[in-house]
């Protein structure tokens, strides 16, 4: 269960850190919240965190239970 919540939190961190990359070196005409490929970005962003945030808990439910 450790292994997959790092998973997930590496991959939402990796996700961000490109998807801020992207839109520091954005330079079309037009924002990039304008383009179409964005919305399905945003989703795919949303997806990673509700799989990390699932994985957290249920690390956390773990830990807290093999602690006490």
């Amino acid at each position: 269960m450790k292994n997959e919540y790092l998973s997930d939190k590496r991959q939402l961190t990796k996700f961000k850190n490109k998807l801020e990359v992207v839109k520091s070196n954005w330079n079309e005409l037009f924002p990039i919240e304008d383009h179409p490929d964005y919305v399905k970005v945003m989703n795919k962003l949303k997806y990673y965190e509700k799989a990390f945030e699932c994985s957290k808990k249920l690390y956390d439910s773990i830990k807290q239970t093999t602690t006490i």
